[in-house]
């Protein structure tokens, strides 16, 4: 990327800030498109380069509502001497970067921009009609966690059931645990149908079996009733900013998507916009043949997301609807390439949008024990990049739709990643007797049950 690839007269470009600013998801287009040349304008020693840049940053600040100022604001928990001077350290920095001061290193300087842009507020500070602090969020998140996790080791039932299953399938009891942390290990050695001795770890679909008596599968379908794995589920509070359905394969994305609306037409739930979380993940031929009727064109998991959005909402998207586009911030040997698709609220339906992420966050990650490049976005890139578009306040909150046995994991995941952005979650499930599907079996229900485990551990970091 040079200089040369954004000449001084800015005008068309700043038109598209402009319009930019009536669009919906106008904060996506702006970041996606404009602010990386923006900040290469500012920071060019080229003077009218450097004046266009300056512009174009100015009114980038007014399309995406930055915060830089403190004088509306008041600190909030903690008043420490060490918060205080991180927030005059992030805010003259962001000062700085927005007046195109020049950086050492240009990627250095567009992610502390960006950071500026967005989360200059960071975790101490509260503006006027705002709920509650990032920080707040996090905490009462941590406190939950804490929770759940001291009620996991304390479980008597689930004590007995990891002693039982010990037994049966290696002929031995189970190491006894005092806390949550050792209840995980001891799971990781009894709960674990997917790792494989070479160190690989195979798919759900291709698990171990557990054939066990009655007695057995009944004794496992109670603690996972009991922890949420089975059964239908509502909101306990049905208000939320926005509701979430989850992507997935085959025909998950439609069934979470109908269960989302039969909240709403209940009014157990009640939002201002539904999102969509797919990927550019590829639909293979053993997915396919899953979905059956389902998307039949579907290439990618995005593409499932969006056929459910209009089977259920009885809508027709549009190529205009969609915005496609490369984010020229990440490497080009990295995962560049986001989608966003878009339908207005009307009568029948909040705002509905579909995305898919680029990689936005660390792009390395460790599988089998090994560190490599990450091939494609994972769920952090897509809360990222939905924190974006949705224009998260701390304090609002999301409502979170999926399968029943994936609710206890999932619902961690969310709940740790969004309270970054200072968003409360709350996740709900269905059962897949609901739309007819056959019951999890033992094997299955034992898995997510280690799964949610590892999935609380994380969330609590």
């Amino acid at each position: 990327m040079t200089e040369e690839q954004f000449p001084a007269d800015s005008s068309e470009r700043l038109q598209k800030i402009e319009n930019a600013l009536e669009h919906p998801l106008g904060q996506m287009r702006v970041w996606t498109e404009l602010f990386p040349s923006a900040v290469i304008n500012a920071t060019s020693e080229n003077p009218e380069y450097a004046e266009a840049g300056k512009t174009e940053l100015e009114l980038l600040k007014q399309a995406i509502g930055t915060k830089n100022a403190a004088s509306n604001a008041e600190l909030r928990v903690p008043k420490t001497p060490e918060a205080i001077n991180l927030l005059i350290s992030r805010c003259n920095r962001a000062i700085e970067s927005l007046n195109g001061s020049p950086a050492e290193n240009i990627f250095d300087f567009q992610a502390d921009a960006l950071r500026a842009l967005w989360f200059v507020t960071d975790n101490y500070l509260i503006y006027p009609g705002q709920k509650k602090t990032i920080h707040e969020v996090k905490q009462e998140q941590n406190f939950r966690i804490r929770h759940e996790k001291s009620v996991l080791a304390e479980d008597e039932l689930l004590k007995e059931l990891i002693r039982d299953v010990s037994k049966q399938r290696f002929g031995r009891e189970a190491d006894m645990y005092e806390d949550f942390d050792g209840l995980r290990k001891v799971m990781r050695g009894v709960f674990d149908f997917r790792s494989r001795a070479d160190g690989s770890y195979a798919e759900r679909s291709d698990a171990d079996e557990f054939i066990c008596d009655d007695d057995m599968a009944s004794r496992i379908y109670t603690v996972a009733e009991k922890f949420g794995l089975t059964g239908n589920t509502v909101p306990k509070d049905p208000n939320a900013k926005i509701a979430l359905a989850l992507g997935g394969a085959a025909k998950s994305p439609l069934d979470r998507t109908k269960y989302l609306k039969e909240l709403i037409d209940s009014d157990n739930l009640r939002v201002e916009m539904i999102g969509f979380l797919g990927s550019e993940r590829p639909v293979d031929a053993t997915e396919r043949s899953r979905a059956g009727d389902y998307a039949t064109n579907a290439l990618t998991e995005f593409d499932l997301m969006v056929s459910a959005a209009e089977t259920v909402f009885g809508e027709t998207l549009l190529q205009d609807d969609i915005i496609e586009g490369t984010d020229p911030c990440i490497a080009d040997n990295m995962p560049r390439h986001y989608r966003i698709a878009y339908i207005e609220a009307n009568e029948s339906h909040p705002h509905l949008f579909v995305l898919s992420a680029p990689l936005l966050t660390n792009p390395f990650e460790i599988r089998n024990g090994i560190e490599g490049r990450r091939a494609r976005s994972n769920t952090r890139d897509t809360f990222n990049m939905l924190a974006k578009i949705a224009e998260f306040e701390p304090g609002d909150r999301a409502v979170v739709v999926t399968n029943a046995h994936f609710r206890p994991f999932q619902g961690a995941d969310a709940a740790g990643q969004l309270a970054d952005f200072g968003v409360d979650t709350e996740t709900v499930g269905f059962d897949p007797m609901h739309y007819g599907n056959p019951a999890k079996k033992p094997n299955e229900l034992l898995q997510e049950m280690l799964t949610a485990a590892d999935s609380l551990a994380n969330a609590g970091k």
